[in-house]
């Protein structure tokens, strides 16, 4: 999906483009956040409004050829370049991952360039190549734009020699920064950047973006909220025909062993397995089906008020939501909420998945049972 496609971000891009037009922009600028945030999405939308003033500068922006703006990313060392390797070297495979995954995180372009176990870098090949451009005029219009994507991969002798630049850069000169985790930033480099957090996207911007994708407002929903405001997520969760079916399975035996444990000793054996076999996927699945859980728990309690909010669709685990909907009520809906996102706390700093999972699932065991008052 080409960046002009959609729009997200719309209330920031607004506020940077008065501040453009009344020529208040900082030159340096660090964008920080998940990439599935659209981070470098809203980098290239920033360097649209700094650039262009013609159709056919956006064209070229589109295509990521336009002259006055420079990528700097990792790179990996090649045998035929030798160390002195820089971002340049691999231009044309940048523009396709861009083109191809715009949204895509640093290790979808590790796993890109098949680095193996290639570290990718900023050198200070990189910084040097940036200093000889900078005091380039630019080719079409006033300004140019350097875009640093995933700025923590500077070595120190890269952003020591950035320093001064990024300080002080010269007449109609932009610099971007990007970063998932500005904290592997050297200080020094993060004071002279005007920061700002690109949040989740929000809801209502990622359905009509899914809308657009001919995706119905009933299907949109569980995965506007199980995305977390991540658009890579969401696509992610697109390419399957039910994204969701590992997940409902995971929920619907979770959910039966957990209501069956108050009077059969051998659910808790059952729980433990099932912890188990949970603390063994992936992390970010892990992630995903504690958002799916708690979506599940949302929807269910907004049954009670509105019974036109759209549940989940259960049909292959033979399992129905409204039938669930009696279990989650006031009683027990805030405690449900908590230790989902509690469990969800703990994973993110590396707790024991298993003892996680379990003991979520033995506080499940209790909070179905909780009668409304």
């Amino acid at each position: 999906m080409q960046f002009t496609d959609i729009r997200f971000h719309k209330q920031l891009l607004s506020a940077w483009e008065q501040m453009i037009n009344s020529d208040r922009f900082p030159h340096t600028v660090m964008l920080t956040g998940k990439d599935g945030y659209g981070v470098l999405y809203a980098a290239m939308e920033l360097a649209v409004k700094l650039l262009c003033q013609s159709a056919d500068c956006v064209e070229k922006l589109k295509r990521f050829n336009h002259p006055d703006l420079h990528f700097i990313f990792p790179a990996i060392t090649a045998p035929k370049a030798g160390s002195e390797i820089s971002s340049s070297y691999y231009i044309k495979q940048w523009q396709e991952f861009m083109n191809h995954d715009l949204f895509g995180s640093f290790d979808d372009w590790m796993q890109y360039l098949n680095s193996g176990n290639k570290q990718g870098l900023i050198r200070v090949k990189d910084a040097e190549e940036i200093m000889h451009k900078s005091f380039q005029y630019p080719a079409l219009g006033k300004n140019k734009v350097f875009i640093i994507w995933h700025a923590e991969k500077m070595n120190l002798g890269t952003a020591n020699k950035l320093l001064k630049l990024l300080e002080e850069p010269p007449e109609n000169t932009y610099f971007i920064l990007t970063t998932d985790n500005p904290l592997h930033i050297i200080a020094t480099i993060r004071s002279r950047c005007q920061i700002y957090q690109i949040p989740p996207i929000p809801p209502g911007e990622m359905q009509e973006s899914l809308r657009q994708k001919g995706i119905s407002e009933a299907d949109s929903i569980p995965i506007v909220h199980a995305s977390g405001g991540d658009w890579k997520k969401a696509l992610r969760m697109l390419e399957n025909e039910d994204p969701f079916a590992k997940h409902k399975d995971y929920f619907v035996r979770w959910i039966r062993i957990a209501y069956q444990a108050k009077t059969q000793a051998r659910a808790i054996n059952e729980l433990t397995e099932w912890s188990e076999n949970l603390s063994a996927e992936a992390k970010n699945f892990q992630m995903d089906f504690l958002q799916f859980a708690l979506e599940v728990f949302r929807t269910s309690y907004l049954y009670h008020f509105n019974p036109s909010v759209p549940l989940m669709n259960f049909q292959e685990q033979n399992f129905n939501q409204k039938k669930f909907v009696p279990f989650v009520h006031a009683a027990n809906i805030e405690s449900f909420y908590h230790r989902l996102n509690d469990a969800v706390y703990h994973l993110m700093r590396n707790a024991n998945p298993k003892l996680v999972f379990l003991n979520l699932s033995i506080e499940m065991t209790r909070l179905l049972h909780k009668k409304e008052n």
